[in-house]
């Protein structure tokens, strides 16, 4: 009798899975500048098809993409903590993912400066003996800044305004919040994550912090300058939550790197001519006063006498023949003597209005305010021309 033995020879099956990029690129970059993703996935999805390859005898392959079963997709969600690990997130049909058969179309942009796996699972059922295997397959999608998002600060406020007190009294300098903003690049930054600080420089020299952002410049009052200006400072932190501590104050100082912007008001008083009335050519033996009144007015209208107290300080002159001019009195209702009148070749009667500069308190040379009371007893500070 002939023998020979025979057996079952079960050689493991071996499997080779990718996933192949389509559509759009699997490395995205971020332009820090304009806010944008190239490519972007939320207009051009990123396709991920899988491939599963079986390895039959003499090395040749099989693709049993076709055959797979129970197919699952998930997402590994980098850790937010250098010493945590790694987690799975099942990716589940919505606006970010959508699936065209086995194939993931991701409608989503990476986060800046992170790398993200999608991972592929299934299973497939052997033909001949029944059996099921499991089969995966992983990508890594990129996303890198290309350039750094700058910081910019802007205002809606105008950079230059113009001021003539002679026509508007007070001038409203309104910063509000609302028009006030920092930008990453160019997506607004949330209110919540940086203070504001108003900053009025006195004479070009910052003297102080206005506490709000309102300001109100008025034609008699301090500062002297015929230019007002006021810097607008963004306090941001980026690795703070909230810019303020738990008092109200601010808790980051202004450095040479603060975001800010300038605003400027610009004190200018249009042209504008004046004269004087109630002073006529031939007079009357014997008259001990005259009382001129000021006037002025430009190419639209004239000033009224209250708008050109604020502004103008009239310097009263008499003028003799061969003598230099003599200032004789002061404001807008003199009441100038004639015993300056020549009687036989008479004079001249001149006006000069000089623009004020402002006005301020008075105090001592210890910085102290002077005041005094009146007769009920209210206190009284004592207001000097600048």
């Amino acid at each position: 009798m002939f023998v020979k033995h025979v057996h079952f020879v079960h050689r493991p099956v071996a499997f080779s899975g990718s996933l192949l990029p389509e559509g759009a690129p699997d490395a995205q970059q971020y332009d820090g500048t304009f806010d944008t993703h190239l490519p972007d996935y939320t207009l051009t999805p990123l396709r991920l098809r899988p491939k599963i390859m079986r390895i039959v005898e003499g090395g040749s392959s099989e693709d049993i993409t076709p055959q797979l079963a129970n197919v699952r997709w998930a997402r590994e969600i980098p850790a937010t903590d250098p010493s945590g690990e790694k987690q799975l997130s099942v990716i589940q049909p919505s606006a970010d993912y959508s699936f065209d058969g086995v194939t993931l179309l991701v409608r989503r942009n990476l986060p800046v400066q992170t790398a993200e796996s999608y991972i592929f699972q299934a299973e497939w059922v052997r033909p001949d003996s029944r059996t099921v295997h499991p089969v995966s397959a992983r990508h890594t999608v990129f996303c890198r800044a290309v350039t750094a998002p700058k910081i910019r600060f802007e205002t809606q406020y105008p950079r230059i305004s113009y001021w003539d007190p002679l026509r508007q009294p007070i001038f409203n300098l309104d910063l509000q919040r609302e028009g006030t903003r920092l930008y990453r690049g160019a997506k607004p930054i949330d209110q919540s994550r940086y203070a504001i600080r108003i900053v009025s420089h006195a004479q070009d020299k910052g003297d102080g912090s206005a506490p709000d952002f309102h300001a109100t410049l008025h034609s008699n009052a301090p500062p002297p300058a015929t230019v007002f200006r006021y810097t607008i400072f963004a306090l941001y932190n980026p690795y703070n939550d909230s810019p303020n501590k738990r008092d109200g104050s601010t808790a980051l100082d202004v450095t040479a790197t603060t975001p800010s912007c300038q605003v400027e008001v610009h004190r200018r008083i249009a042209p504008y001519q004046f004269g004087f009335t109630g002073v006529p050519e031939t007079i009357p033996p014997g008259t001990p006063f005259l009382r001129p009144q000021v006037r002025a007015w430009d190419s639209v209208q004239p000033f009224s006498e209250e708008a050109c107290q604020r502004v103008f300080l009239p310097v009263w002159y008499a003028v003799q023949p061969r003598s230099a001019p003599r200032v004789i009195g002061h404001g807008f209702h003199p009441v100038i003597p004639t015993e300056f009148i020549d009687p036989d070749t008479g004079c001249a009667l001149g006006l000069d209005l000089r623009q004020l500069s402002g006005r301020t308190l008075l105090r001592d040379n210890q910085g102290r305010i002077l005041a005094c009371r009146d007769g009920e007893g209210n206190t009284i500070a004592i207001v000097t021309q600048l």
